[in-house]
């Protein structure tokens, strides 16, 4: 007799599911907050995971500081679901890290905390302000931190809702910090991709280089940024160029920028003959036989072939040499040459005549010029919180915020500043560009 507990158990084995997740569409530029710039631009490195994302959605919880003192929990903070205050799914972090994040920026002068008490001595939400700093206003009564004096109110940059709201709690520290400063040079500015080195992830991020690779594979996999890694044939690897995408817009790295084609001068004819076969002296007697058939080509090049044995039509740009000397003259090879529609300036969305006026003329005039030429958020971020400080005898001073802001204007503004000086009329004159904060100025000759 056969006992049951001799007989094996064999247990049923379920079918691993296989889960379909939809790709990420991107970021959607109507949908966004503006969050305080000092955050990215100066803080990013310097803050930990867990302070890092308690700020951001003590921004979020504040409307980017347009509210005080909203009232939150440490549950709420965790796990959000709060529709008054945090509609998203908080930062996820544990209670105990947004507690401590809590204190350091406290101590840091970060954050304002005012922790209160219900009258039978239980606690109560605690009530959260970002310190903002309005020009022209001091609020009474509440002394400032020498350590920080607060955020401007000024220098914002809009993120999109989707990071403060989902990709906060999925993301990891690293990867946040990545994908905040990917999003701060590209979708800020109003620009599908960007050029980005490894080490200036490295160094505007505070992560080493193991731990930034991760989280450029960690969005790439996700599908949260795309980058475009470059390799040339004879200098080897080049800095990859990083972006994101956005609902109705071009996806990154197909735009090309677009190559300037000379004007035709006013003597020459629009469309001109260029020869493309090499010039032969004629043998006397003897009669070139001509071959009626035309060949095509790519639109805007038709070609009728010579009794040669290879015809080499070398690419773009084409060299105009001397034609051949024939009983009937071979057709001509023509290249329209069409001129290049003049770009339009971008529109002009609400730009005052308060972020045009200077006192020196020559910065003014730049100003007007590049108010009209430029993005109305790089404008308004990088041209308008600029101003003339005196001039010394040719030289004009230029007063920027931070180091951050000198360097914006003179590596990627460098050119549209050079343009806005030529065409005003003041091309003989030396731009300084002077930072109080550290004391240090930097010459760029015009």
């Amino acid at each position: 007799m056969d006992n049951k507990l001799h007989k094996p158990v064999t247990a049923p084995v379920r079918p691993a599911r296989t889960l379909a997740v939809a790709p990420f569409e991107g970021f959607d530029r109507s949908n966004c907050l503006a969050v305080q710039q000092e955050i990215i631009d100066d803080q990013l490195a310097g803050f930990t995971e867990g302070e890092l994302k308690v700020m951001l959605a003590i921004t979020r919880a504040t409307n980017g500081g347009q509210r005080e003192g909203v009232p939150l929990s440490v549950r709420v903070l965790c796990e959000g679901s709060a529709p008054e205050a945090l509609p998203g799914r908080g930062t996820g972090l544990s209670p105990r890290t947004v507690q401590a994040a809590c204190t350091a920026l406290e101590t840091a002068g970060f954050l304002r905390i005012n922790r209160r008490m219900a009258p039978d001595g239980s606690g109560l939400p605690s009530l959260f302000t970002l310190p903002l700093v309005v020009p022209g206003m001091h609020e009474p009564g509440r002394p400032a931190s020498a350590r920080f004096p607060g955020y401007s109110a000024g220098r914002r940059v809009r993120l999109p809702m989707l990071v403060l709201d989902r990709l906060m709690s999925e993301l990891s520290g690293a990867e946040l910090k990545v994908l905040l400063y990917v999003l701060r040079h590209t979708f800020c500015v109003g620009v599908a991709d960007e050029i980005m080195p490894m080490a200036r992830l490295v160094e505007n991020t505070g992560l080493s280089l193991r731990h930034t690779r991760l989280a450029v594979t960690g969005l790439t996999a996700r599908g949260v940024i795309v980058v475009l890694h470059r390799q040339d044939a004879e200098r080897g690897k080049l800095a990859s160029r990083f972006g994101v995408k956005v609902i109705g817009e071009a996806q990154p790295f197909t735009v090309k920028p677009a190559v300037p084609v000379r004007a035709a001068r006013p003597e020459e004819p629009a469309e001109r003959p260029v020869w493309l076969v090499p010039s032969a002296e004629p043998v006397p007697g003897v009669e070139t036989p001509i071959v009626a058939e035309t060949v095509k080509l790519p639109p805007m090049i038709e070609i009728t072939p010579e009794p040669i044995s290879v015809l080499q039509v070398v690419a773009p740009p084409i060299q105009p040499v001397t034609p051949i000397v024939s009983a009937v003259p071979p057709t001509p090879i023509i290249v329209a040459q069409s001129q290049a529609p003049r770009q339009s300036s971008p529109p002009v969305r609400a730009i005052s005549p308060a972020m045009i006026k200077d006192d020196n003329p020559v910065w003014a005039a730049v100003k007007k010029l590049l108010s009209e030429r430029l993005p109305y958020q790089v404008f308004l971020d990088r041209i308008a919180p600029a101003s003339s400080v005196g001039d010394e005898g040719p030289d004009v001073l230029v007063a920027v915020t931070d180091e951050y802001h000198r360097w914006w204007l003179e590596s990627k503004l460098s050119r549209q500043v050079h343009e806005a000086l030529e065409d005003s009329g003041f091309g003989d004159i030396h731009i300084q560009y002077l930072n109080f904060a550290s004391g240090s100025r930097s010459d760029v000759k015009r």
